[in-house]
């Protein structure tokens, strides 16, 4: 457990959902912090300063340490000799009295020390006493991908009490890091999202961790373009938040360092694949992250982004047309018309939810490179000028359309509107493999046994 990797899960469990779970991870970092015949642990002064702490009371002081217990006087003078023998029954006493003064001493420090055990376990048993202090780990470089990892689970989870206390102090910590320890970080919740893509267990939770920092703005400095030439082609109502505006906004990156606007791009392509998810909860949370991530879109990005959020208007789930229409009905209204929208770069790319294609039939035939530019061309001819008048239209229609109704009747004319009011393409229609009907011999002898009905 001395090694890095075992101490890293440590960490990570120390920050976990369970209770006791996080108790238990806690007090064996603690000893092993402690004990001094075992090789020393990576970061030690670090993760000592975080836990071999005086456990701090409600007034924010400190409590005091049991003063230690004092040895009984030494004396020149030899010991008294023993009392005789006596047959008495009242001796016993007299003898087990003698001892009463120390062996008390000694119960009190027991007491004590087993008091401040236990309001240690109590600080990893309640989350918010826990949070506060196991979200430092994100200070040690060597344990930060796995504390994130474990706050994840705890702050993308269903149990409300669990969630707020890790929320409120995954966010205060960040509010407190520089500009390349916001960066450092951003960079370890893209790795995570890459790497438990496949595992719903931990994709799910750090998605909606994802969700809860983009919502309060912590990352909004590493997700913006330094570039004044690549400012964002649309906000007019935006205005960074406190947190972000604390911190000055980078004007270059050193050697070897991902740039602010390839974190955004990269946090875009770990994201966009769930939009295909057939899981609901999943893409739900998907949903949300691409509109969040529509401000730190440019050119032809932000057209496959926002093309990928307006075909999900027409899903077969009515929730989730329902939901993509009032996100982007909020995203409208908060940053306008998103302006001329350059063209994607593959025009023949097929849309990115399977569900939101329209009905295939054999005679289908498959979209060329060719066909498919002639579509994009025609969208972008009759595509309606940037302006108010456009917004207004597109934010009518979002609030006028019954999207939980019948989706070929009130979603996809609504949907079609919108695509074309944008000058985006239509999904394309792909051609359906055929079905293979197995020919059925009405002569045969297990026919007639099946209709007899052996």
């Amino acid at each position: 457990l001395t090694q890095r990797p075992g101490t890293a899960t440590l960490t990570q469990l120390a920050n976990e959902k369970i209770d006791k779970m996080r108790e238990h991870a806690a007090l064996t970092l603690t000893s092993l912090l402690e004990a001094t015949q075992l090789p020393t642990v990576a970061d030690h002064a670090a993760l000592s300063a975080i836990l071999i702490t005086t456990p701090a009371t409600a007034d924010g002081g400190t409590l005091p340490t049991p003063a230690p217990i004092a040895p009984p006087p030494l004396s020149s003078s030899p010991p008294p000799p023993p009392p005789p023998p006596s047959s008495s029954l009242t001796a016993t006493p007299s003898l087990t009295a003698t001892p009463a003064a120390p062996t008390a001493a000694i119960a009190a420090a027991a007491a004590a020390a087993a008091a401040i055990n236990a309001r240690a376990s109590a600080d990893y048993l309640t989350p918010q006493d826990c949070f506060p202090r196991t979200v430092r780990f994100l200070g040690c470089p060597s344990y930060r991908k796995a504390t994130l990892r474990g706050l994840a689970v705890s702050a993308g989870g269903i149990t409300e009490s669990t969630t707020k206390a890790a929320v409120a102090s995954l966010l205060k910590f960040i509010g407190t890091l520089d500009l390349p320890g916001r960066r450092d970080l951003c960079k370890d919740l893209i790795a995570l999202l890459g790497e438990h893509s496949a595992e719903p267990r931990l994709f799910l939770p750090l998605m909606r961790t994802t969700v809860q920092l983009l919502e309060a703005r912590v990352l909004e400095s590493v997700l913006t373009e330094s570039s004044s030439s690549d400012e964002p082609a649309y906000a007019p109502n935006y205005a960074p938040s406190s947190a972000s505006a604390s911190v000055e906004s980078p004007t270059s990156d050193s050697a070897g360092e991902v740039p602010a606007a390839g974190l955004s791009t990269q946090l875009l392509e770990r994201i966009k694949p769930a939009s295909r998810s057939k899981d609901v909860p999943t893409l739900m949370v998907a949903l949300q992250l691409l509109v969040l991530l529509l401000p730190h879109a440019r050119g032809s990005k932000l057209t496959e982004l926002l093309r990928t959020i307006v075909l999900l208007l027409g899903h077969r789930f009515p929730k989730v047309r329902k939901s993509a229409a009032d996100l982007l009905y909020v995203h409208l209204l908060t940053f306008g018309d998103p302006g001329d929208l350059e063209p994607m770069p593959d025009a023949a790319e097929v849309t990115p939810a399977a569900s939101t294609a329209l009905p295939t039939t054999a005679s289908a035939v498959p979209p060329t490179t060719a066909t498919a530019e002639a579509e994009q061309g025609a969208a972008q001819e009759s595509a309606m000028e940037a302006g108010d008048a456009r917004l207004e239209l597109i934010m009518g229609t979002l609030i006028e359309t019954a999207w939980l109704g019948a989706l070929d009747t009130n979603a996809k004319p609504a949907r079609a509107n919108i695509l074309s009011v944008l000058g985006l393409p239509p999904p394309m229609v792909t051609a359906a493999a055929p079905v293979s009907v197995k020919k059925v011999e009405e002569d045969s002898y297990k026919e007639l046994v099946c209709e007899v009905g052996y």
